[in-house]
């Protein structure tokens, strides 16, 4: 399995929703979400053994391996764990996923709405009807506190491959 993601109708009715709303736009990338995650309770734990140039030995000459603790990139389960992470942080701040819709989230807070699409981990974020940026900085600090390193851009003109050029004023995006 995999982490579910946003296709790419429903990350373009997103950013037109934002651009219709004259909302803001707000790019946030998990740096090295796997890492991130946890490990499923059901998985057994995995030794890796490190390259021939960097092996280390115990003093009565047995090789030495790492202890694999966290979903590794490229493990069939680790996608399911990551997304089960993310989602459940992405609920505690009160976003929620929509019905159907892989990788999409919506919801309200002091008056200000907003939708996520998320692929894997990286987030595009519109919000409109409020305060400028509001809810985005305070996922941005949630997010921050739980994943450590997150990189964080307002007003972004990109996302995954596509160019985004918005005109807030005339509520236009391509």
């Amino acid at each position: 399995m995999h982490a579910q993601s946003c296709d790419d109708l429903t990350f373009k009715l997103l950013i037109g929703k934002v651009a219709v709303e004259r909302g803001t736009m707000i790019k946030i990338d998990i740096v090295n979400a796997y890492a991130k995650g946890t490990r499923g309770a059901d998985r057994r734990l995995v030794l890796i053994r490190m390259p021939e140039s960097v092996r280390e030995y115990d003093e009565s000459g047995a090789e030495l391996y790492m202890l694999g603790l966290t979903p590794l990139q490229g493990e069939e389960p680790s996608g399911d764990e990551w997304w089960a992470h993310i989602n459940n942080s992405l609920a505690s701040f009160g976003a929620r996923p929509a019905e159907s819709v892989g990788g999409l989230y919506s919801g309200k807070i002091d008056g200000s709405s907003f939708g996520i699409a998320l692929i894997v981990d990286d987030l595009f974020m519109g919000e409109w009807g409020g305060d400028d940026y509001l809810i985005s900085r305070r996922l941005k600090k949630q997010l921050d506190l739980k994943y450590g390193e997150i990189k964080y851009e307002e007003s972004p003109t990109s996302f995954t491959a596509y160019a985004i050029a918005y005109d807030r004023s005339l509520g236009c995006v391509t």
